[in-house]
């Protein structure tokens, strides 16, 4: 698997001033993690999503390690791709090209549609510096690890949280 964890170290990078300064990635993230197997349905996938009010998880595989991350974003977007764009006159009927997606959803799994793409900060991560690794790279959620293990999630909500606050 071609995976890419992204880091920072947060000795390095200058800022401007913030009101996220003072505070650190263990501060606001939360601890306790949902994660998600690679081997799921999608279905399932969003099932869990919508019970657990969450739009986002990490993915671990069947080893237990970190394999990327899936967001509710990804689910649609495979719907979108797959369903959406495909012209209605590839089906003789509406029945058809129900049955048609609901097989292949059937079948997809949730390392099919993840991202491999990982962002993770330290705990000591300065706030500033979590918030410009979203904006840089348009994500909703960091991991926070240690070890590189997943210790903690730190959602734009949080972040949004703390500016209001």
């Amino acid at each position: 698997m071609n995976e890419k964890i992204f880091s920072l170290d947060p000795r390095r990078n200058s800022h401007r001033g913030s009101v996220l300064d003072d505070r650190v990635a263990a501060e606001i993230m939360t601890s306790r993690v949902l994660t998600v197997s690679s081997d799921w349905p999608v279905e399932a996938l969003a099932v869990f999503f919508k019970e657990h009010r969450i739009s986002g998880a990490p993915v671990i595989d069947g080893s237990g390690r970190l394999a990327g991350v899936v967001s509710l974003t990804d689910v649609v977007r495979q719907r979108l791709d797959d369903d959406f764009y495909r012209p209605p006159e590839q089906f003789s009927s509406r029945e058809q090209r129900r049955d048609a997606g609901e097989q292949r959803n059937h079948s997809l799994r949730v390392a099919d549609i993840m991202s491999t793409d990982v962002y993770d900060v330290t705990m000591n991560t300065p706030l500033h510096k979590v918030a410009a690794i979203m904006v840089k790279a348009n994500i909703h959620r960091v991991l926070v690890t240690h070890d590189k293990k997943v210790v903690g999630i730190i959602s734009s909500l949080d972040m949004l949280r703390q500016e209001v606050s």
